[in-house]
């Protein structure tokens, strides 16, 4: 019986890690997700613990203390590389708690009490390490609703009746016991480490069909990318706003195509900085920009359009130290429910060449009787 514990035991270290080095690849080839590496780190020191346990003496207590406390800090880790994942900062005082308590726990009651008391407060520790891992990645993060993300939750939850077994067999005495925990362990380790693949597989996907959707250039939505919003979205109030940067071309000629790139870059930025959360704004052109305004009303589209002449016209941008003024013209138009787009599109770029024809560098509406002219 007691071949059979080693037997699951070497299995359980080499399978974690196997599974470390997997992450630590990922890590490898994308430096910048250092989620990848607190996991690969946190099962290769939960391997290395199981190990230990194994190899090394267990009558001595500080030795099985520090193997514990490996343990214990390899759930940090797990519970670090998923704040990191949700793009928050991985390290918190808080997460040191249970680690630094466990040495002091597990040494004097390895010292002082019966091996099946403390057994019950290891595991205890190891309980709470486990459900406050859980409870993070059940509770946070944006995909927190996603099949991946709550097995991966329910996975670390799981290994709570695991280890109350464990509790239940230090004071029955039934060696019985070990090997089921063992199995149940392989189980939830694996339920646990393809979650977390599936997780950040599915977010890599989502980034993919994101980049698919949108201009390189300035992160606003190209075409393809507009257009799903629009399905998404179905028919509501909006209005459309169709801007184009005056002398665009002069530009490009006199200060080079990398400065035409970075006026575009700025016009986008200042466009996102001004829309609303349900508003979006999409480059549909060289210089060509379609705003749209979620609910908008004529007066919110006019002062919204304004706002964005003025502050663009005012910016002055030095390329090379060579000072670069440039303006924009915009066309406005409702986009009421039964209008299909292309026709409030059309006639905001109708407004928009009369904005053109007018002097450039101003605002002007479809219907004009509803809308005033800007210069």
């Amino acid at each position: 019986m007691q071949l059979d514990s080693t037997t699951l035991h070497v299995c359980n270290a080499l399978m974690n890690g196997t599974y470390g080095v997997m992450f630590l690849g990922a890590w490898a080839g994308r430096r910048h997700e250092r989620h990848f590496l607190f996991w690969a780190v946190s099962l290769f020191l939960t391997s290395a613990c199981v190990l230990g346990f194994v190899a090394l003496p267990r009558s001595i207590p500080w030795l099985t203390t520090l193997l514990f406390s490996g343990l214990v800090s390899g759930v940090s880790l797990l519970t670090m590389g998923m704040r990191s994942f949700d793009g928050r900062r991985a390290f918190k005082p808080a997460l040191l708690i249970l680690p630094l308590v466990s040495v002091p726990i597990k040494f004097l009651s390895s010292m002082v009490l019966s091996p099946a008391l403390g057994t019950t407060l290891a595991f205890a520790i190891l309980i709470a390490a486990m459900v406050s891992a859980a409870l993070y990645i059940l509770r946070h993060g944006e995909d927190r609703g996603s099949l991946a993300r709550r097995a991966c939750g329910l996975g670390l939850l799981a290994y709570v009746p695991i280890y109350l077994l464990s509790i239940a067999g230090a004071f029955l005495g039934e060696g019985g016991r070990a090997e089921i925990v063992l199995v149940g362990d392989q189980i939830l380790t694996n339920v646990v480490v393809v979650s977390l693949f599936a997780i950040t597989l599915k977010r890599s996907r989502r980034v993919l069909e994101d980049r698919a959707l949108r201009d390189g250039l300035t992160g606003a939505l190209n075409r393809s990318g507009l257009e799903q919003h629009l399905r998404d979205e179905g028919a509501r109030p909006r209005m459309v706003l169709a801007a184009d940067l005056d002398h665009f071309k002069s530009i490009n000629d006199r200060f080079g195509h990398a400065a035409g790139d970075e006026m575009l870059r700025r016009f986008a930025r200042l466009a996102q900085r001004l829309l609303g959360p349900g508003d979006r704004l999409a480059r549909t052109g060289g210089e060509e920009f379609v705003l749209i305004l979620d609910g908008a009303r004529s007066e919110r589209a006019a002062l919204l359009a304004e706002d964005l002449r003025r502050l663009f016209a005012e910016e002055l941008v030095f390329w090379h130290d060579r000072p670069i003024r440039a303006t924009v013209s915009i066309g406005a138009s409702e986009f009421a429910p039964g209008m299909s787009f292309p026709e409030a599109l059309e006639a905001a770029d109708g407004a928009l060449y009369r904005a053109k024809e007018a002097g450039r560098n101003r605002v002007v509406q479809a219907d004009a009787n509803l809308f005033p002219v800007f210069a």
